[in-house]
């Protein structure tokens, strides 16, 4: 499965940038990456860095007044002094951070621009990131540019991974790779799949988002689960940025992500595939927790069985799963079952999902407790997170 750094200019708007952080590694991430932190002091954002023991993988190159239309400086004629202080800038605040990419916006070209204006432009683009690749190299830092969609980026002048491949192509840097974007991809040209294949070997970030609304990756025309599993069959060993709006806030949203970290296959209702037990990886943040969820009513003798049969030592049962509905078991039938496949459980009857301060300390102490591996089985993405939060605030403790 592919690992996956939160955007935090797009994710956990709900908080101001500096406890993005914070909010990323309570909800499992490991990695993030942002646009434009320039605002901050280089020792704020550090801090929150080691703090939450976060890798920032990518950042972006300051890109002139985005306000008044700016869309990057690299080619842009008669700024590039502007541009190559934006550099010396972005470079140190990746050295600080230990960020290994940054990606150089291309610019907007003005409307009516003729083809030797244009071209003058590309002179000036394949210019400035030979400077910038020569700058970087000392650093171990790589270049980044990315085709971005004329939809959402009127006049940009990099809109195919050919244009992006065949400037690369020219500059002739080794550090200067493309950014390939699903979400402009699928809206400028289609065919993700054979594009991914043709330029791997030159890709060296991508992001993600669905077509249309730039939101979650399970909730539009993009078929995400067959790309996460090309990019694993080619052995993309990079990172998947998340830049997406969410639709109804991030946490809440976050469901798309803990399936493909459990890898589960469940349904609203019950399963059609419980025939053969399946194999639940690990989640990619701790080496003894996954989490496993479903909108399904209720938790049932077989999802024992198959964690059971997959290695799992303990189940977590963070669902609202209560006695007395018509529908769903008795929890202590769960409980039964448990223990007769030689399972320790831990019942957490929370009505809410939006859990306290003293709900999650109460679970991180349940979790310490517990047999290692342990699976919990929660009702919601916003369950899910809170789970890692524990899991996050009890790795946090054994380290110091």
């Amino acid at each position: 499965m592919p690992r996956f750094a939160a955007n935090l200019t797009f994710l956990f708007n709900e908080v101001p940038f500096l406890e993005r952080f914070g909010e990323a590694a309570h909800a499992g991430f490991r990695a993030v990456e942002f646009a434009f932190a320039y605002e901050y002091r280089i020792s704020e954002i550090v801090a929150q860095q080691r703090e939450h023991r976060l890798e920032i993988v990518l950042i972006n190159a300051p890109s002139g007044d985005w306000a008044a239309g700016d869309r990057g400086l690299a080619s842009l004629p008669g700024r590039e002094h502007e541009f190559t202080a934006g550099v010396a800038n972005a470079l140190q605040y990746a050295q600080a951070f230990g960020c290994s990419r940054i990606h150089v916006m291309a610019g907007v070209v003005p409307e009516g621009a003729d083809a030797a204006e244009r071209e003058r432009r590309t002179r000036t683009f394949v210019r400035n990131l030979r400077f910038a690749c020569a700058e970087a190299e000392s650093q171990g830092v790589t270049i980044m540019i990315e085709p971005i969609n004329p939809r959402d980026f009127p006049g940009y002048l990099l809109n195919t991974q050919a244009q992006a491949h065949a400037i690369r192509s020219e500059v002739g840097a080794k550090n200067l790779k493309v950014q390939m974007d699903f979400y402009h991809a699928q809206i400028v040209e289609g065919d993700l799949t054979e594009k991914l294949r043709m330029y791997l070997p030159h890709i060296g970030h991508v992001q993600i988002a669905n077509v249309p609304g730039r939101t979650e990756p399970d909730t539009g025309e993009i078929n995400y689960g067959y790309l996460f599993k090309m990019l694993d069959e080619l052995k993309y060993d990079g990172w998947v940025g998340c830049e997406y709006r969410p639709l109804k806030g991030t946490a809440s949203g976050l469901t798309w992500l803990y399936r493909c970290w459990t890898g589960s296959r469940r349904r609203s209702g019950r399963r059609t595939d419980s025939a053969a037990p399946r194999s639940i990886p690990m989640a990619l943040s701790f080496s003894w927790l996954a989490a496993d969820f479903a909108t399904a009513p209720q938790l049932a003798v077989e999802d024992i069985a198959e964690a059971a049969a997959a290695g799992f030592r303990s189940i977590v049962n963070n669902r609202p799963d209560y006695e007395g509905g018509p529908s769903q078991p008795a929890s202590d039938a769960i409980a039964h079952a448990a223990r007769s496949a030689g399972l320790s459980y831990a019942f957490l009857p929370v009505q809410s999902a939006y859990q306290s301060p003293a709900d999650i300390a109460r679970m991180q102490e349940l979790l310490q407790q517990l047999p290692k591996p342990v699976l919990g089985f929660c009702r919601s993405g916003t369950r899910t997170a809170n789970l890692f939060r524990a899991a996050q605030a009890l790795e946090s403790g054994s380290q110091r």
